[in-house]
């Protein structure tokens, strides 16, 4: 129950009058009179005039805010204006009495600790009139305190200490900088003012608040917000402890960015690594297959080759084997391709794309069907092209080469469009498109997969795509398609042109 004083009839007040100003002036305690409108000295005793080092005269012209340390203003509001549950007192702050220990300002500048008790004062109406405050010089006492504050704000780690209803009693300098608010605009608010916006559980964090006043440590990460908005990781540690004699819960966190950047690194590392183990697993497999059935097959005919001398059976027997060497070249040939856009780095080379596509189309002028294939090209650039001319003439050959290999033999005008452009980004568009056999829906999410074919009707390694979707990924680029069977196939890929304006 808070302790108020009234102001009681004269009679009664001046039978009395002796024994309080006797009190008033000899008491060893500082004793004051204040204004609870504001904050003006009305009167002092001579402790107090003697604790500031002014004269009585002097005092009456300040306020108690200028006679505050200017870092112990808000915590004296703070316990000033705790909510008063007596409801019928005419007061003009919640708190009708109240202790707090801060730091005055002599006249001189010198700071010392004080313990101050502030009751207020009513009249026989219930009127809040005046404010009486008792200070005591507790500044050999605080000497600890002085310690205990060069520790608190010299720490690199982040402190906050609360109280029963998880406010701010304080936080260190770390915290001020860190978040870029001054220290008073923590006290009396709750962690939520430096959680970044719905990336905190807050009923877990609840929960161990709970968990903590009962005495059981809380390790949790926290993800805060800074007065400029960077959003950043914390490691919080919340345990129950003492603050010079009152329980409170003591925070400590510390900035995890680089220990979040280096775990992502490292799990997605590991699923790179995961990811290429697998496909040299399956690469040794199927390359290993791809290399031996050729030669499995040229053996065998070599056998039969030695027991027939007919002239017609032997040139049978050597076309097949011419077939399965180029079997086994276009093997070697695309693990050779597979290799460099995997291993080799990025060389900025100006291409003339036109005259390149048509490097590619020579040497396909003997694939089957080939000519009875209309190819289309249409170049739209304003600026020089620039990228890796080893990785963007595989991408475009194992493009182009399909788009004939696939060709639908039941059509009579079959084509391949082949078309560049540019945007204002400075990002190349290059659609290799045509009307063949076409590639059905449910192999669109794997047909860019290591040795994945999505048709028998030619043989291949299944190489050609993934090797496709790795160089064009390797110059900071994307692919995509669009298919359906019997329509033909639409690829399209999207990369940075390096030419630099």
């Amino acid at each position: 129950m808070y302790s108020t004083v009234k102001i009681m009839p004269t009679p009664y007040f001046e039978s009395n009058h002796n024994n309080l100003n006797t009190f008033f002036q000899n008491t060893i305690l500082g004793v004051a009179i204040v204004c609870p409108q504001n904050g003006m000295l009305l009167d002092a005793n001579p402790m107090y005039c003697n604790m500031l080092g002014y004269s009585k005269d002097e005092l009456l012209k300040l306020d108690v805010k200028s006679i505050t340390h200017p870092d112990d203003i808000a915590l004296h509001t703070h316990i000033a204006t705790k909510e008063n549950p007596n409801k019928s007192l005419k007061i003009n702050r919640p708190q009708a009495h109240f202790q707090v220990e801060k730091r005055y300002i002599k006249k001189n500048g010198d700071v010392f600790y004080a313990q101050t008790t502030v009751t207020a004062i009513f009249d026989a109406d219930g009127n809040h009139i005046q404010d009486i405050a008792l200070v005591k010089d507790i500044s050999q006492e605080i000497t600890t305190k002085e310690t205990y504050f060069d520790l608190f704000d010299n720490s690199p780690d982040l402190i906050y200490v609360l109280d029963e209803n998880a406010t701010f009693i304080t936080v260190n300098q770390s915290v001020v900088e860190k978040y870029g608010y001054p220290k008073d605009f923590a006290i009396g608010k709750t962690p939520a003012i430096f959680g970044a916006p719905d990336m905190n559980d807050m009923e877990k964090v609840g929960a161990a608040i709970q968990k903590a006043w009962k005495g059981e440590a809380q390790y949790f990460d926290w993800w805060s917000v800074t007065a400029q908005g960077h959003i950043f990781p914390k490691e919080l540690v919340l345990k129950k402890g003492k603050y010079f004699g009152k329980d409170v819960l003591i925070g400590t966190g510390r900035d995890i960015s680089q220990r979040h950047e280096m775990e992502q690194k490292l799990q997605d590392t590991n699923e790179q690594l995961q990811k290429v183990n697998d496909e040299i697993t399956s690469f040794i497999y199927r390359a290993s297959h791809d290399l031996r059935s050729p030669v499995a097959s040229l053996q065998g005919l070599l056998q039969v080759m030695r027991y027939t001398q007919k002239p017609e059976e032997l040139e049978k027997y050597m076309g097949i084997m011419e077939s399965q060497l180029k079997k086994m070249d276009n093997s070697i040939s695309e693990i050779i391709d597979y290799r460099k856009i995997t291993t080799s780095d990025i060389e900025e080379n100006e291409i003339d794309i036109k005259s390149l596509i048509d490097e590619i189309l020579d040497p396909l002028c003997f694939s089957e069907g080939f000519d009875s294939i209309k190819k289309e090209i249409e170049v739209n650039l304003s600026m020089p092209l620039v990228t890796d001319r080893q990785r963007i003439t595989i991408i475009l050959y194992n493009l182009i080469s399909n788009a004939i290999k696939y060709y639908d033999k039941n059509k009579s005008a079959s084509y391949i469009r082949v078309s560049i452009n540019e945007d204002a980004k400075n990002y190349i568009s290059i659609v290799v498109e045509d009307n063949g056999i076409g590639i059905g829906e449910e192999h669109h999410k794997r047909i860019f997969e290591m040795f994945y074919r999505a048709t028998n009707q030619v043989k291949g390694t299944g190489l050609g795509l993934s090797i496709v979707k790795g160089a064009i990924e390797k110059l900071g680029g994307n692919i995509s398609l669009a298919s359906e069977v019997g329509k033909g196939c639409k690829f399209t890929i999207k990369f940075p042109n390096l030419h630099r304006i």
